[in-house]
Protein backbone atom coordinates (compact mmCIF):
# COMPACT_ATOMS: atom_id res chain seq x y z
CA UNK A 1 0.00 0.00 0.00
CA UNK A 2 2.94 2.36 0.56
CA UNK A 3 3.82 1.87 -3.12
CA UNK A 4 0.31 2.95 -4.10
CA UNK A 5 0.60 6.11 -2.00
CA UNK A 6 4.04 6.95 -3.40
CA UNK A 7 3.68 6.41 -7.11
CA UNK A 8 0.44 5.38 -8.81
CA UNK A 9 2.08 4.77 -12.17
CA UNK A 10 4.64 2.45 -10.61
CA UNK A 11 1.93 0.71 -8.62
CA UNK A 12 -0.04 0.12 -11.83
CA UNK A 13 2.93 -1.56 -13.51
CA UNK A 14 3.59 -3.77 -10.49
CA UNK A 15 -0.08 -4.74 -10.21
CA UNK A 16 -0.33 -5.66 -13.89
CA UNK A 17 2.79 -7.80 -13.63
CA UNK A 18 1.45 -9.60 -10.56
CA UNK A 19 -1.88 -10.46 -12.20
CA UNK A 20 -0.23 -11.53 -15.46
CA UNK A 21 2.06 -13.87 -13.53
CA UNK A 22 -0.67 -15.24 -11.22
CA UNK A 23 -4.09 -14.51 -12.77
CA UNK A 24 -6.00 -16.59 -10.19
CA UNK A 25 -4.08 -15.40 -7.14
CA UNK A 26 -6.54 -13.63 -4.77
CA UNK A 27 -3.95 -11.32 -3.22
CA UNK A 28 -2.63 -10.19 -6.62
CA UNK A 29 -6.16 -9.47 -7.82
CA UNK A 30 -7.02 -7.47 -4.69
CA UNK A 31 -3.89 -5.37 -5.05
CA UNK A 32 -4.49 -4.77 -8.75
CA UNK A 33 -8.16 -3.90 -8.19
CA UNK A 34 -7.28 -1.28 -5.60
CA UNK A 35 -4.79 0.28 -7.99
CA UNK A 36 -7.45 0.40 -10.72
CA UNK A 37 -9.93 2.05 -8.34
CA UNK A 38 -7.29 4.64 -7.41
CA UNK A 39 -6.68 5.35 -11.11
CA UNK A 40 -10.42 5.71 -11.69
CA UNK A 41 -10.59 8.32 -8.94
CA UNK A 42 -7.90 10.51 -10.53
CA UNK A 43 -9.42 13.88 -11.60
CA UNK A 44 -7.87 13.65 -15.07
CA UNK A 45 -9.44 10.25 -15.82
CA UNK A 46 -12.15 10.48 -18.48
CA UNK A 47 -15.59 9.07 -17.79
CA UNK A 48 -15.16 6.34 -20.41
CA UNK A 49 -11.81 5.30 -18.94
CA UNK A 50 -13.21 5.47 -15.41
CA UNK A 51 -15.97 3.01 -16.34
CA UNK A 52 -13.45 0.63 -17.90
CA UNK A 53 -11.17 0.76 -14.86
CA UNK A 54 -14.07 0.13 -12.47
CA UNK A 55 -15.29 -2.82 -14.56
CA UNK A 56 -11.80 -4.34 -14.59
CA UNK A 57 -11.48 -3.79 -10.84
CA UNK A 58 -14.84 -5.46 -10.26
CA UNK A 59 -13.78 -8.56 -12.22
CA UNK A 60 -10.55 -8.80 -10.25
CA UNK A 61 -12.39 -8.42 -6.95
CA UNK A 62 -14.72 -11.26 -7.98
CA UNK A 63 -11.64 -13.46 -8.38
CA UNK A 64 -10.28 -12.36 -5.02
CA UNK A 65 -13.54 -12.89 -3.13
CA UNK A 66 -14.08 -16.29 -4.75
CA UNK A 67 -10.56 -17.12 -3.57
CA UNK A 68 -11.45 -16.39 0.03
CA UNK A 69 -10.51 -12.72 0.43
CA UNK A 70 -13.59 -11.34 2.18
CA UNK A 71 -12.25 -8.73 4.58
CA UNK A 72 -14.29 -5.61 5.28
CA UNK A 73 -12.38 -3.31 2.91
CA UNK A 74 -12.43 -5.73 -0.01
CA UNK A 75 -16.17 -6.32 0.27
CA UNK A 76 -16.86 -2.59 0.56
CA UNK A 77 -14.73 -1.75 -2.48
CA UNK A 78 -16.38 -4.55 -4.48
CA UNK A 79 -19.85 -3.32 -3.55
CA UNK A 80 -18.91 0.26 -4.44
CA UNK A 81 -17.64 -0.88 -7.85
CA UNK A 82 -20.89 -2.76 -8.43
CA UNK A 83 -22.84 0.39 -7.57
CA UNK A 84 -20.73 2.48 -9.94
CA UNK A 85 -21.66 0.06 -12.74
CA UNK A 86 -25.35 0.06 -11.79
CA UNK A 87 -25.23 -3.53 -10.52
CA UNK A 88 -27.30 -2.86 -7.41
CA UNK A 89 -28.47 -6.43 -6.77
CA UNK A 90 -24.88 -7.61 -6.74
CA UNK A 91 -23.88 -4.66 -4.57
CA UNK A 92 -26.67 -5.55 -2.14
CA UNK A 93 -25.28 -9.08 -1.82
CA UNK A 94 -21.82 -7.71 -1.00
CA UNK A 95 -23.17 -5.29 1.62
CA UNK A 96 -25.30 -8.06 3.10
CA UNK A 97 -22.22 -10.28 3.36
CA UNK A 98 -20.31 -7.48 5.07
CA UNK A 99 -23.15 -6.73 7.50
CA UNK A 100 -23.44 -10.42 8.39
CA UNK A 101 -19.76 -10.35 9.39
CA UNK A 102 -19.90 -6.93 11.08
CA UNK A 103 -23.47 -6.18 12.24
CA UNK A 104 -22.20 -3.17 14.18
CA UNK A 105 -20.98 -1.49 10.96
CA UNK A 106 -23.57 1.27 10.53
CA UNK A 107 -22.02 2.48 7.27
CA UNK A 108 -22.41 -0.95 5.69
CA UNK A 109 -26.02 -1.16 6.92
CA UNK A 110 -26.81 2.25 5.41
CA UNK A 111 -25.11 1.37 2.13
CA UNK A 112 -27.00 -1.93 2.00
CA UNK A 113 -30.29 -0.07 2.39
CA UNK A 114 -29.40 2.41 -0.33
CA UNK A 115 -28.33 -0.37 -2.72
CA UNK A 116 -31.65 -2.14 -2.14
CA UNK A 117 -33.46 1.13 -2.88
CA UNK A 118 -31.49 1.68 -6.08
CA UNK A 119 -32.37 -1.84 -7.15
CA UNK A 120 -36.00 -0.63 -7.05
CA UNK A 121 -37.10 -2.27 -3.80
CA UNK A 122 -38.04 0.84 -1.86
CA UNK A 123 -40.35 -0.81 0.68
CA UNK A 124 -37.69 -3.36 1.58
CA UNK A 125 -35.08 -0.63 1.87
CA UNK A 126 -37.30 1.50 4.06
CA UNK A 127 -38.04 -1.38 6.43
CA UNK A 128 -34.33 -2.17 6.77
CA UNK A 129 -33.39 1.46 7.36
CA UNK A 130 -36.23 2.17 9.81
CA UNK A 131 -34.80 -0.68 11.89
CA UNK A 132 -31.28 0.68 11.42
CA UNK A 133 -32.32 4.12 12.72
CA UNK A 134 -33.60 2.48 15.89
CA UNK A 135 -30.21 0.81 16.33
CA UNK A 136 -28.01 3.71 15.18
CA UNK A 137 -30.09 6.75 16.11
CA UNK A 138 -27.06 9.05 16.31
CA UNK A 139 -25.56 8.01 12.97
CA UNK A 140 -25.82 10.72 10.31
CA UNK A 141 -25.42 8.40 7.33
CA UNK A 142 -28.14 6.02 8.50
CA UNK A 143 -30.55 8.93 9.04
CA UNK A 144 -29.75 10.39 5.62
CA UNK A 145 -30.15 6.99 3.94
CA UNK A 146 -33.63 6.63 5.39
CA UNK A 147 -34.36 10.22 4.36
CA UNK A 148 -33.31 9.37 0.80
CA UNK A 149 -35.64 6.38 0.65
CA UNK A 150 -38.58 8.29 2.12
CA UNK A 151 -38.11 11.07 -0.42
CA UNK A 152 -37.93 8.52 -3.26
CA UNK A 153 -41.34 7.33 -2.03
CA UNK A 154 -42.72 10.87 -2.12
CA UNK A 155 -42.56 11.33 1.66
CA UNK A 156 -41.11 14.79 2.37
CA UNK A 157 -40.44 13.92 6.02
CA UNK A 158 -37.20 12.62 4.52
CA UNK A 159 -35.97 16.23 4.50
CA UNK A 160 -36.29 16.33 8.29
CA UNK A 161 -34.01 13.31 8.50
CA UNK A 162 -31.45 15.03 6.26
CA UNK A 163 -31.57 18.08 8.51
CA UNK A 164 -31.05 15.85 11.56
CA UNK A 165 -28.11 14.18 9.82
CA UNK A 166 -26.57 17.59 9.05
CA UNK A 167 -26.83 18.62 12.68
CA UNK A 168 -25.16 15.38 13.77
CA UNK A 169 -22.34 15.75 11.23
CA UNK A 170 -22.04 19.31 9.87
CA UNK A 171 -18.83 18.39 8.03
CA UNK A 172 -20.45 15.63 5.91
CA UNK A 173 -20.40 17.43 2.56
CA UNK A 174 -21.83 14.50 0.59
CA UNK A 175 -24.94 14.41 2.79
CA UNK A 176 -25.39 18.17 2.40
CA UNK A 177 -25.17 17.79 -1.38
CA UNK A 178 -27.88 15.12 -1.36
CA UNK A 179 -30.08 17.35 0.78
CA UNK A 180 -29.54 20.17 -1.71
CA UNK A 181 -30.41 17.86 -4.61
CA UNK A 182 -33.75 17.06 -3.01
CA UNK A 183 -34.48 20.70 -2.16
CA UNK A 184 -33.96 21.57 -5.83
CA UNK A 185 -36.01 18.63 -7.08
CA UNK A 186 -38.85 19.66 -4.79
CA UNK A 187 -38.86 23.16 -6.29
CA UNK A 188 -36.76 24.94 -3.69
CA UNK A 189 -33.47 25.75 -5.45
CA UNK A 190 -32.86 28.82 -3.27
CA UNK A 191 -32.71 26.57 -0.21
CA UNK A 192 -30.26 24.34 -2.08
CA UNK A 193 -28.01 27.32 -2.84
CA UNK A 194 -28.12 28.38 0.81
CA UNK A 195 -27.09 24.90 1.94
CA UNK A 196 -24.12 24.72 -0.42
CA UNK A 197 -23.05 28.36 -0.13
CA UNK A 198 -22.46 27.71 3.59
CA UNK A 199 -19.61 25.34 2.75
CA UNK A 200 -15.99 26.54 2.84
CA UNK A 201 -14.47 27.67 -0.47
CA UNK A 202 -12.36 24.50 -0.66
CA UNK A 203 -15.53 22.38 -0.60
CA UNK A 204 -17.64 24.53 -2.92
CA UNK A 205 -15.18 24.04 -5.79
CA UNK A 206 -15.20 20.23 -5.63
CA UNK A 207 -16.91 18.63 -8.66
CA UNK A 208 -19.93 17.21 -6.79
CA UNK A 209 -20.71 20.45 -4.98
CA UNK A 210 -20.07 22.60 -8.04
CA UNK A 211 -22.41 20.52 -10.21
CA UNK A 212 -25.28 20.78 -7.75
CA UNK A 213 -24.66 24.44 -6.95
CA UNK A 214 -24.65 25.18 -10.69
CA UNK A 215 -27.86 23.18 -11.19
CA UNK A 216 -29.55 25.17 -8.43
CA UNK A 217 -28.43 28.52 -9.85
CA UNK A 218 -29.66 27.35 -13.27
CA UNK A 219 -33.04 26.52 -11.77
CA UNK A 220 -33.12 30.07 -10.38
CA UNK A 221 -32.47 31.50 -13.86
CA UNK A 222 -28.96 32.76 -13.07
CA UNK A 223 -26.71 31.63 -15.97
CA UNK A 224 -23.84 33.93 -14.96
CA UNK A 225 -23.79 32.38 -11.47
CA UNK A 226 -23.67 28.94 -13.11
CA UNK A 227 -20.63 29.99 -15.13
CA UNK A 228 -18.88 31.49 -12.11
CA UNK A 229 -19.38 28.26 -10.15
CA UNK A 230 -17.89 26.11 -12.90
CA UNK A 231 -14.98 28.49 -13.51
CA UNK A 232 -14.08 28.52 -9.80
CA UNK A 233 -14.17 24.72 -9.83
CA UNK A 234 -12.00 24.60 -12.95
CA UNK A 235 -9.40 26.92 -11.46
CA UNK A 236 -9.12 24.65 -8.42
CA UNK A 237 -8.17 21.73 -10.69
CA UNK A 238 -6.44 23.41 -13.65
CA UNK A 239 -5.18 20.26 -15.38
CA UNK A 240 -8.56 18.53 -15.50
CA UNK A 241 -10.39 19.25 -18.76
CA UNK A 242 -13.97 18.48 -17.66
CA UNK A 243 -14.55 21.55 -15.46
CA UNK A 244 -13.07 23.87 -18.10
CA UNK A 245 -15.49 22.47 -20.68
CA UNK A 246 -18.38 22.99 -18.27
CA UNK A 247 -17.21 26.53 -17.62
CA UNK A 248 -16.93 27.26 -21.33
CA UNK A 249 -20.45 26.04 -22.05
CA UNK A 250 -21.82 27.95 -19.07
CA UNK A 251 -20.22 31.19 -20.26
CA UNK A 252 -21.75 30.63 -23.70
CA UNK A 253 -25.15 30.12 -22.06
CA UNK A 254 -24.57 33.34 -20.10
CA UNK A 255 -23.95 35.23 -23.35
CA UNK A 256 -20.24 35.85 -22.73
CA UNK A 257 -18.33 34.25 -25.63
CA UNK A 258 -15.08 35.95 -24.64
CA UNK A 259 -15.05 34.24 -21.25
CA UNK A 260 -16.06 30.99 -22.96
CA UNK A 261 -13.14 31.27 -25.37
CA UNK A 262 -10.70 31.74 -22.47
CA UNK A 263 -11.96 28.53 -20.86
CA UNK A 264 -11.82 26.70 -24.18
CA UNK A 265 -8.22 27.75 -24.73
CA UNK A 266 -7.26 26.22 -21.40
CA UNK A 267 -9.22 23.06 -22.25
CA UNK A 268 -7.42 22.95 -25.60
CA UNK A 269 -4.05 23.09 -23.84
CA UNK A 270 -5.05 19.99 -21.86
CA UNK A 271 -6.50 17.89 -24.71
CA UNK A 272 -7.01 19.50 -28.13
CA UNK A 273 -8.68 16.34 -29.49
CA UNK A 274 -11.57 16.30 -27.00
CA UNK A 275 -14.88 15.87 -28.84
CA UNK A 276 -16.73 18.20 -26.48
CA UNK A 277 -14.25 20.95 -27.29
CA UNK A 278 -15.05 20.58 -30.99
CA UNK A 279 -18.76 20.92 -30.24
CA UNK A 280 -18.18 24.09 -28.22
CA UNK A 281 -16.14 25.58 -31.10
CA UNK A 282 -19.17 25.05 -33.34
CA UNK A 283 -21.30 27.02 -30.89
CA UNK A 284 -18.84 29.91 -31.04
CA UNK A 285 -19.07 30.22 -34.82
CA UNK A 286 -21.33 33.06 -35.94
CA UNK A 287 -24.62 32.15 -37.53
Amino acid sequence: MRLLERNLAEATAVAQALVERSPEDPAANVWSARVLVALAAEPATSEEERRRLIADASRQLEVAIAGGVDDRETLAVAASCDEAMGEFDRATARWRQLVAQHPEDSVAVARQGLAIARAGRLDEARELLEDAVRRFDEDALVLAALGEVRLEQGDETGLLLFADARRLDPSATALRVREAVWQRRLGRPAEAVTLLAALPDSERVTPAVARELAASWRALGEPRKVAEVFEASARSSPRSIAPWLLAAEAWLDAGEPGRALEAMEIANSIDPSDAELARLRERLRPG
